[in-house]
């Protein structure tokens, strides 16, 4: 008797422990953004990022109103450059008159790194795959280089 209510016990402990570590938080998305936070585009991105979920964003003009927006769907494309995972922004919705340098209809792949409250983003494409792993390999500095090649910087 004694043995069956510590098996039930444990069994039942598994059990609880599994499920909350399958459970994922929705309030941080997968690439480390946390949903519903805002990052603002810094130097010449003028543009504001807003965090609805894990694979949506809405990109926003700092300079017109709320009407003009684009929503763009965030996706991993499998592949990676050194360390890093490529991101694929699409916009999937465009309200208003917005001309977003970031994010495009036809799509756009980046490096995406966060540094504390700041996002680098460095634009990747198939003419460029081949140096940037080059580059990564010659430094051991690898987020500073990024960084410091980045297109695209915001910060929360």
């Amino acid at each position: 008797m004694f043995t069956r209510n510590k098996v039930l016990k444990i069994t039942f402990l598994f059990a609880v422990f599994f499920s909350l570590s399958a459970c994922k938080s929705d309030s941080e998305s997968s690439n480390g953004l946390e949903k519903g936070a805002t990052y603002i585009g810094k130097n010449a991105t003028f543009e504001l990022i807003e965090v609805n979920s894990n694979d949506s964003w809405t990109i926003k003009s700092q300079s017109e109103d709320d009407t003009n927006y684009s929503v763009v769907s965030v996706d991993k494309t499998g592949d990676t450059i050194d360390e890093y995972p490529i991101i694929e922004l699409t916009v999937t919705e465009v309200m208003g008159d917005i001309d977003s340098r970031f994010a495009k209809r036809e799509g756009r792949q980046f490096i995406m790194i966060q540094d504390g409250n700041d996002l680098y983003f460095k634009s990747i494409s198939d003419e460029i795959v081949q140096e940037m792993e080059e580059k990564l390999k010659k430094t051991d500095e690898k987020d500073d280089l990024i960084k410091k090649l980045s297109n695209f910087n915001f910060v929360r």
